[in-house]
């Protein structure tokens, strides 16, 4: 029953802001680096082996110093070894080149909500990401949040082991519904993450592909590769509904056992012609231009936060 409000930490190395156990609270909170540190994590709640739940982040702030050494982890929901984390609350928050931007992690970490969050990259050479599903976290859903020019749109990440019970996937029936994500490099990232090379190198079994994923109503536009980096397979228990896929410059989908389930996408013909409406597995696809403006993107207006106020992205203002 902690409550972290109007806080504000800058340029730590390890947690900028950890809680733990039930009903604790982040509430227009900020935590930013401005020099390259190593900063870890931003803000973090833990589970409990007895049960924790009711946690929430509201309308904070992380700012990551784009070539920090660490990629970090935005807004953590990571139950821990052997502890459980449910129901928890991630609502409109803005992110800035952060590795893992929200970041649902460990099997213990279930039925949480995230929506409204905003998340970009403002060096393109640099770390970005909006979601990250990891270690087998469960029945989460995701909804109505934009990602713009970021490294990677959805993350799905697995490190072998890391929950204490052997091989894992990096997601179990998690749900994205209602999401933008504008000029990423990669819209979904599969890989067995940190720690592991799978393949090459890895043991077999050594990790497990994400199963019962769901993107909904969600559309992908300027992205270089829907889905990227395929270490790990995104097998046909997998499903696109009803998205739009528009200029999808490259695409390796049809090789192996990398091929989710699509119905009722939309696929602009600028898409590359190899994953298009006619080359998908799945039904009642087809292809339209959209006729999206590549100019829009929504207005951050958030009561508490106040960007054109606060011009973090320029690092010099807290100097």
């Amino acid at each position: 029953h902690q409550r972290v409000e109007r806080c504000f930490a800058r340029d730590f190395t390890d947690r900028a802001f950890r809680l733990q156990g039930s009903n604790n609270r982040y509430i227009d909170t900020w935590a930013v680096t401005t020099r390259s540190i190593g900063q870890d994590y931003y803000l973090h709640v833990q589970g409990t082996t007895a049960g924790a739940y009711g946690n929430s982040f509201l309308d904070n702030y992380i700012y990551r110093y784009s070539q920090d050494s660490h990629g970090g982890h935005g807004i953590s929901v990571k139950a821990g070894e052997g502890k459980i984390l449910e129901k928890s609350l991630v609502e409109n928050n803005v992110l800035y080149n952060v590795g893992q931007g929200i970041e649902l992690r460990h099997s213990g970490t279930r039925f949480s909500v995230v929506r409204g969050v905003q998340a970009y990259r403002d060096d393109p050479q640099e770390e970005g990401n909006l979601i990250t599903f990891r270690d087998n976290t469960q029945n989460n859903w995701v909804e109505n949040c934009y990602g713009q020019d970021l490294l990677y749109g959805i993350a799905f990440n697995e490190n072998a082991g890391e929950d204490g019970i052997g091989p894992q996937s990096s997601s179990t029936d998690n749900t994205v519904v209602n999401s933008i994500f504008i000029n990423v490099d990669f819209g979904i990232s599969v890989s067995a993450g940190w720690g592991v090379s799978n393949p090459p190198g890895a043991q077999p079994g050594q990790a497990l592909p994400p199963t019962g994923s769901k993107i909904i109503h969600s559309t992908f536009s300027g992205v270089n590769r829907a889905l990227a980096r395929a270490d790990n397979d995104f097998p046909p228990s997998n499903q696109f509904v009803n998205c739009i896929f528009d200029r999808v410059s490259d695409e390796q989908l049809l090789s192996g056992a990398f091929i989710p389930t699509y119905t009722s996408n939309l696929f602009f013909s600028g898409t590359a012609s190899d994953w298009s409406s006619a080359a998908v597995p799945g039904g009642q696809n087809f292809a339209q231009d959209p006729s999206l403006d590549a100019s829009a993107e929504p207005t951050i207006s958030f009561a508490s936060i106040d960007v054109a106020r606060h011009p973090i992205v320029d690092v010099d203002y807290f100097d």
